[in-house]
């Protein structure tokens, strides 16, 4: 209903490019030791699950995807949707999915196939959380 209210089409083909190479820089640049530590595990991930078809990203507080890692098999996939840096990945840009209801709620959250908004997505299933600061900042 949100997305509805929002007046976005569930026939979306991809996530759009949210910042510009300028504005990007700067997000990455404030995010950069998330990054770092976020490498450390996408790189695990990727060592322990070699043979499956799965992706991870780091957003930042808006959801613009800051980096992320897919296997080979889902790499095609991933480059289609354009999920990739640099793409939002709130409900406003394309509709429900994991990252934009753990955003919206401030607590995680998962988003199986057909629950997917935009119809593109209904092939994944996602699991998401906000990263707080001490100071409990997302």
């Amino acid at each position: 209903m949100r997305c509805q209210h929002l007046g976005l089409s569930p026939l979306i083909k991809q996530a759009p490019a949210t910042l510009n190479l300028e504005e990007f820089d700067q997000q990455y640049q404030q995010n950069a030791d998330l990054i770092e530590v976020g490498r450390l595990i996408m790189t695990f991930l990727a060592q322990s699950l070699t043979t499956e078809q799965f992706g991870i990203a780091i957003t930042d507080a808006l959801g613009t995807i800051l980096c992320n890692f897919a296997s080979p098999q889902a790499m095609p996939y991933v480059e289609a949707a354009n999920a990739l840096p640099r793409s939002g990945c709130t409900e406003e840009h394309i509709g429900t999915n994991s990252v934009g209801v753990a955003l919206h709620l401030n607590t995680p959250a998962q988003v199986y196939w057909f629950e997917h908004y935009a119809a593109f997505q209904h092939e994944w299933a996602g699991c998401a959380a906000p990263i707080h600061r001490p100071d409990g900042v997302t």
